[in-house]
C-alpha cells in the first residue's frame, strides 16, 4: 500500500484545519480490506484509467456530439455545471474493457482515493474519513452500466475515536455502529463487495440479496489494506489543488446509464 500525495506535517493544503499529514495518517488507519467474490472481473481502478479510454461527448435535446476523442483532466475540469449533460463514454466494448482492465490491473494495481474532512452535526464535532472505489463497469446480475463510483465511510467523534461506519449499495446504503464492524488489525473495517455491482455490505451472504439481487460472499479475492499493489490517493477540497477531474460534473459512463457521483 502506498499514499500516493506527498504529505507534511505543518502543511493544510485544502484550507479544511487538518494537516494534510494527519489526514493521510487517518486515512492509512482505517483503510478498509476488501473482500470480493469468485468471479469478479473488476476491481478499483483510478479515474485516469477510464479517462485513457473515453470519448467526452456532449447530448443537447436529442442530439449528441463528441467533443474531443481524447480528453484530458485539464479539459473535464472546466465542464462544472451538471445541466449541461457532458459525459466520459468508454468506447470499448464489455468485452474489451474486461480484457483491457485486466491488463491494465496487471501493470498498476488498485486505487483508493481517501477524503478526510471535519464536519459538524447538531452542535459536536466530527471527522468524516471517506474511501470512494471506482470500478470501469458495473456487470451486477440486475444493471450493466459503464463506470461505477462507490464509497465507504468511518465518522469518528471529537476525540476522533471511530464510532459508526457506512457502506454504500446502489442508491443507498447502510450504516452499523463501529463496534459492529468486522475489522482487521484492530482498525480496517472489511467490506463485502458485491459481483459485478460492487454494492458494499458488512457481512458475507449466501444466495443473491437485496434490490438488485446482489451476491455477496468471501470465495473471490481479497485486497488488504497493506496490500503492495493498493495505491491511496488522498484528495483535496473541490476547486483547490491539481485533481481537476473533481471538477467534473458530467458523467463517467454512457449518458443515461446509472452513476453514483
Amino acid at each position: 500500500m502506498s499514499l500516493l500525495q506527498s504529505t507534511f506535517w505543518g502543511v493544510d493544503s485544502d484550507g479544511d484545519g487538518l494537516d494534510d499529514a494527519h489526514e493521510a495518517n487517518l486515512a492509512n488507519t482505517y483503510l478498509p480490506t476488501l473482500q470480493f467474490v469468485e468471479g469478479e472481473l473488476f476491481y478499483p481502478a483510478s479515474i485516469e484509467y477510464h479517462l485513457s479510454n473515453s470519448i467526452l461527448k456532449r447530448k443537447v435535446g436529442n442530439s449528441i456530439t463528441i467533443i474531443d476523442t481524447s480528453p484530458t483532466i485539464a479539459e473535464i475540469s472546466m465542464y462544472t455545471n451538471i445541466n449541461d449533460n457532458y459525459f466520459l463514454e468508454n468506447r470499448l466494448s464489455f468485452e474489451e474493457i474486461s480484457q483491457n482492465y485486466n491488463q491494465w490491473k496487471d501493470a498498476n494495481g488498485y486505487f483508493v482515493y481517501a477524503r478526510v474532512k471535519p464536519d459538524m452535526a447538531n452542535g459536536e464535532n466530527y471527522i468524516i474519513i471517506q474511501y470512494w472505489l471506482f470500478y470501469a463497469f458495473n456487470n451486477g446480475p440486475l444493471n450493466d452500466h459503464q463506470g461505477d463510483w462507490e464509497v465507504i465511510e468511518i465518522i469518528l467523534n471529537s476525540s476522533e475515536e471511530p464510532i459508526y461506519a457506512s457502506y454504500s449499495q446502489h442508491e443507498s446504503g447502510e450504516k452499523t455502529l463501529w463496534g459492529n464492524v468486522e475489522k482487521i488489525d484492530s482498525t480496517h473495517p472489511k467490506v463485502y463487495v458485491a459481483k459485478g455491482s460492487h454494492a458494499n455490505y458488512f457481512r458475507a451472504y449466501q444466495g443473491n440479496l437485496g434490490m438488485e439481487s446482489d451476491i455477496v460472499g468471501a470465495n473471490g479475492k481479497v485486497i488488504n489494506w497493506n496490500d503492495p499493489d493498493l495505491k491511496v490517493v488522498l484528495l483535496g477540497e473541490v476547486g483547490i489543488g491539481s485533481q481537476g477531474w473533481l471538477e467534473f460534473a458530467g458523467r463517467r459512463g454512457t449518458l443515461g446509464e446509472v452513476l453514483k457521483n
